[in-house]
């Protein structure tokens, strides 16, 4: 399994794939106000 993230200006993208299958995505919006801390516990 391979878990990816796509970090960008207004969402960040994560996701799990099995091979070249997604199992599944989540996305987050992005806010400069959150702390590390914040988006650690999301995850």
């Amino acid at each position: 399994m391979i878990f990816v993230l796509d970090v960008g200006n207004t969402n960040i993208v994560l996701g799990i794939y099995k091979e070249k299958e997604l199992l599944v995505d989540w996305r987050l919006s992005t806010d400069h106000k959150r702390s590390s801390d914040e988006y650690g516990i999301q995850v």
